[in-house]
């Protein structure tokens, strides 16, 4: 859109205006989740007051389908408007209008030198002063020269012109930004075509289980806020819930193929980021479709899609994060590879934890830990504490067995490990299979090697020393 020397000063300079300025990348004014889940027009009226009705007609009936409020939005005036479904929210738009429509056309002036604009400008330009009273030839015919002035103004008014449409671009261009500090980049962005004469630009987003899509019409900037639900045929298909909403979406290219990657959850009623179960769903633009059912039968907290290459091949991975509901301190964790396209789970690190760490107590007031690699631990417990008395007696014989058990995986990171991959460090909490307290920290680095991910390095920390 700008690809001249003095736009791109004009750039810059606005941008770090904007930078400097309250509202860049200041989160949204309101929780669009909420309002599209919980918000009726009573909850509406109650947070924001009366605002003005929006008029729509049904059967020749007048009603009313929403309500607009004047708010600021990232540090902006904007209007704020609401939808209704019944008394429920159905939908919110906020929409930028353009501070310059008193010194613009409100055409789109494709280049300052396109002769047809300067031609038009020109003809506009004959009911300037005493034009209006004569025609444009007896004009010339009195002072040919007086083409070369006309021309000169029609062009310092495209000039004009078109420098105007640059700063409404890039009002624009810094709300797509300020957007995507939220949302993560977008799903899709484009300009529009040169004969959609209505709008430029468009963009959308979904993350955060809800949709944002954007559209620069010029005049004003429409960002538009919803829950992006299934379609039914997709859940019919694939016997996903009918009431299933696709928390957040990706786009990938993996050999040349172009996926889109959907990480859906199971809503639990209007509860905000909670669900019942976690599916991953890949899109080839052509071929079959797959579906992955990640998290079942549980309570989750909003989940988490992250595309890495763990080992430097290129290709990266799909690493899905959800909250355990319940247990606020754990997580659950599952890797997939996408080679083949066709999801294929590479990591479960809840079954790793639990399969692949063993232990219990043993005689004189200790307990040993084992990793299936082999690592063993021994540490002291406590000698005068209630759980140290409940399994042995003075001497330190056991007074009868206690399994260890990995509680949860409570914190996982990444870590480089300077080879164009990285490498993943967890810590897991150790308990009894009979209580809940915690004897210590189990951490665990491992690295993805060869399709298979490997233990590099474990250490356990007792919470007794």
């Amino acid at each position: 859109m700008k690809n001249t020397v003095l736009q791109y000063l004009l750039i810059c300079g606005l941008l770090l205006t904007l930078t400097n300025t309250p509202g860049w990348s200041q989160k949204m004014a309101i929780e669009p989740l909420e309002v599209l889940k919980k918000w009726d027009y009573y909850h509406m009226t109650d947070q924001l007051g009366e605002g003005s009705p929006i008029i729509d007609t049904m059967a020749g009936q007048a009603y009313i389908a929403g309500m607009t409020y004047h708010r600021t939005w990232f540090g902006r005036q904007a209007h704020l408007s609401f939808y209704f479904q019944k008394t429920d929210i159905s939908g919110f738009r906020v929409r930028f209008w353009s501070p310059y429509l008193s010194q613009r056309t409100n055409t789109k002036i494709p280049e300052i030198v396109d002769k047809a604009t300067i031609d038009s400008l020109l003809l506009a330009n004959k009911t300037r002063d005493s034009l209006h009273r004569v025609s444009l030839a007896s004009f010339l015919e009195k002072d040919p020269g007086l083409i070369d002035s006309l021309r000169a103004v029609a062009f310092a008014d495209s000039v004009e012109q078109k420098r105007l449409y640059d700063l409404d671009s890039l009002r624009c261009d810094s709300i797509v930004e300020e957007v995507s500090v939220i949302m993560g980049q977008p799903l899709s962005k484009s300009l529009t075509h040169h004969t959609d004469m209505s709008s430029r630009y468009a963009a959308t987003w979904i993350n955060h289980g809800y949709a944002v899509s954007l559209r620069d019409n010029t005049d004003y900037t429409d960002v538009v806020f919803s829950v992006s639900e299934v379609s039914k045929s997709t859940a019919v298909a694939y016997e996903l819930p009918r009431d299933a909403e696709i928390f957040q979406k990706k786009k990938e290219v993996i050999a040349n193929e172009h996926l889109q990657l959907s990480l859906i959850g199971t809503p639990v009623g209007n509860q905000l980021w909670t669900y019942s179960s976690i599916f991953l769903l890949v899109e080839p633009a052509k071929g079959e479709i797959f579906i992955e059912r990640v998290f079942d039968n549980g309570l989750y907290d909003a989940p988490k899609m992250e595309l890495i290459d763990f080992d430097g091949d290129g290709i990266q991975e799909v690493w899905i994060s959800v909250p355990d509901k319940e247990k606020a301190i754990c997580q659950y964790d599952q890797i997939y590879t996408l080679e083949l396209i066709e999801p294929i789970i590479l990591f479960d690190f809840l079954e790793e934890t639990v399969y692949n760490i063993s232990g219990g107590f043993v005689a004189g007031f200790q307990a040993e830990l084992e990793l299936i690699t082999g690592q063993k631990w021994t540490f002291n417990l406590p000698t005068r504490d209630k759980l140290t008395n409940t399994y042995f007696d003075q001497t330190g014989s056991l007074l009868k067995d206690e399994r260890l058990i990995p509680s949860c995986l409570q914190k996982l990171e990444i870590v480089e490990n300077g080879d164009n991959g990285f490498r993943l460090k967890g810590s897991i909490a150790i308990t009894g299979e009979h209580f809940s307290a915690v004897l210590g920290h189990l951490s665990i680095l491992w690295e993805l090697q060869s399709g298979i991910w490997e233990v590099i390095e474990a250490e356990f920390t007792s919470s007794s020393q």
